[in-house]
């Protein structure tokens, strides 16, 4: 049995989602040889840390019911730094300004020789070749998958699947959130605003949907996919970006005739 030992690096929605799966994939795992173990769970307020493993459901519960796993004053920096273990996965949320505690995350586990799995967007748009060459000097694997198509695997499908393939252009739906929005507005001819709340109660659209519904999300992914697939070294200040706030249903009618 090979055992990997993993940290996750911000429990919001999406390192609880790995937790969730960590769980629920636990015997399927072992079944071919492999045992993930998370060392260390880290959040906004602190970490939970144990070199033995920790108790992923207890860690899901406390956050739902506390609102954080944190027992030590821990950064993400300082659990790279001090706990041993090989594979850091990035979950912090996506900061196109600055790139946030992901992009110190994500150098800190390369300058330790770790590998690195994110769903983080922002330090990727900011420092994509930076964060590539630091992987490769360090001899880390650095998947970044789930910053452009959440399961679909498109990078690997580009780069390896269709290795032997020229590729000129990459085209498809980058929002889910927008693509529901538009959609509903063109079929119920309603307004924007109006579907904007019917997809925040469906839980589609983010509590804040700014990154979402002003195109920021988007951009992100196509300088990610420009630079991965295409070995551009473009940045999110090259992409000029709009939003569809100001789109009204007879616009759409317009469009589509």
């Amino acid at each position: 049995m090979k055992t990997v030992r993993c940290s996750i690096l911000g429990f919001g929605a999406i390192g609880q989602g790995v937790a969730e799966v960590l769980l629920m994939k636990k015997e399927y795992l072992e079944s071919m040889g492999l045992e993930v173990l998370v060392v260390a769970i880290v959040d906004s307020k602190g970490a939970t840390v144990n070199s033995e493993g920790v108790d992923l459901a207890d860690c899901l519960a406390r956050k739902r019911t506390k609102g954080t796993v944190a027992v030590e004053k821990l950064t993400g920096v300082d659990v790279i730094k001090s706990v041993d273990h090989e594979l850091v996965i990035e979950t912090t949320p996506t900061n196109i300004v600055t790139g946030g505690a992901g992009l110190q995350n994500m150098f800190a586990a390369f300058e330790t020789g770790k590998d690195v799995i994110t769903s983080n967007k922002g330090p990727l748009t900011l420092k994509y070749r930076e964060l590539t060459e630091a992987a490769k000097a360090a001899g880390s694997n650095f998947r970044f998958e789930a910053t452009v198509g959440g399961s679909m695997p498109i990078i690997n499908l580009a780069n390896e699947v269709l290795a032997g393939n020229r590729l000129r252009s990459i085209k498809g739906i980058l929002n889910g959130t927008c693509n529901y929005i538009l959609t509903r507005m063109l079929e119920e001819r309603a307004s924007y605003k109006d579907i904007l709340a019917e997809s925040m109660e469906l839980g589609i659209a983010e509590t804040d949907p700014t990154y979402d519904v002003d195109g920021i999300d988007t951009a992100c992914k196509l300088v990610i996919l420009a630079n991965a697939i295409f070995g551009l070294d473009v940045t999110y200040k090259d992409v000029e970006v709009t939003g569809i706030t100001k789109i009204t249903p007879e616009a759409l009618e317009m469009a589509y005739e």
